[in-house]
């Protein structure tokens, strides 16, 4: 489940800057590019080896090289805020993994608006984060938020729709009491 969230809300086999994204005369911003995608790449390895202290920290470096040349406003920021936040999840930073899934949910709808898949997936990663924080109704909400996005963009029938959808009634069942037989 988790890995299929994660593949969806930063894909590691991609890289995260599209040629397009900077420019290609400059030297300097090209460089920068190719370590991003290095870095990015870098952690996806690491993360999947287990390795998340490795993972975070070329998430942050990539990061904070995006942020100086796209700056805080940009698709690829927001994935990598995602990306981030989802690492630090799995150490156990909930805090902190939830002030980078706000800054990506802004970052997103800043970048590409509200009716975006991307906005979506960082509201997704915001409710992973808010559902292992234990704030289920927290969650619900992101998750719905995620949903009507889907629903609008994907059509109902899309298998990430439906996932999300299948997030919101487990998140639901969080918050019935258990039945004592």
């Amino acid at each position: 489940m988790r890995i299929a969230i994660l593949q969806e809300t930063w894909p590691c086999h991609q890289s995260p800057l599209a040629p397009t994204s900077m420019a290609a005369d400059d030297d300097g911003m090209l460089c920068t590019q190719k370590q991003v995608a290095n870095l990015s790449k870098a952690a996806c390895e690491f993360e999947k080896a287990g390795k998340l202290t490795a993972a975070a920290q070329n998430y942050t470096k990539a990061l904070h090289l995006t942020k100086q040349v796209l700056g805080e406003s940009h698709e690829v920021t927001a994935r990598l805020y995602r990306a981030l936040a989802l690492v630090l999840k799995g150490q156990g930073q909930l805090d902190r993994a939830h002030q980078l899934c706000d800054a990506a949910v802004q970052s997103s709808l800043n970048a590409v608006g509200i009716n975006k898949p991307s906005t979506a997936s960082s509201y997704i990663a915001l409710a992973i984060v808010l559902r292992s924080k234990g704030q289920v109704l927290d969650a619900i909400e992101a998750y719905t938020s995620a949903l009507i996005i889907y629903r609008h963009t994907l059509g109902d029938g899309h298998p990430i729709t439906q996932q999300t959808q299948h997030s919101i009634v487990l998140c639901k069942r969080l918050l019935k009491p258990s039945r004592k037989d």
